[in-house]
């Protein structure tokens, strides 16, 4: 089954978090790799951001403990909630 408004079923984007995980666990992370594999969860994370405290979130996706990652992620939230109409927090509104 896809996610909804995504490419993505529940089997590929837990890979992705498994990926991430232990790619943002080496010395030196592709951070274009963790970037792709950020984008493609962006679904699933939308919903942790809402029902999630944050250390549990960055326990799941400790890459968002670099300020660089928050920005896109931001970035592409932003890109998210407009393609799906919903409400942008009014901090974020100006971002690219």
């Amino acid at each position: 089954m896809k996610l909804a408004g995504s490419a993505e079923t529940p089997e590929t984007v837990a890979k992705h978090v498994e990926v991430l995980q232990k790619e943002y666990a080496k010395r030196n992370p592709n951070m274009d790799m963790v970037t792709d594999r950020m984008v493609r969860t962006l679904e699933l994370r939308a919903d942790l951001y809402n029902n999630k405290p944050v250390p549990e979130i960055l326990l799941k996706f400790p890459c968002l403990r670099d300020p660089n990652q928050v920005c896109v992620t931001i970035s592409k939230q932003k890109k998210f909630s407009e393609y799906h109409q919903l409400q942008t927090p009014h901090s974020c509104q100006n971002l690219p």
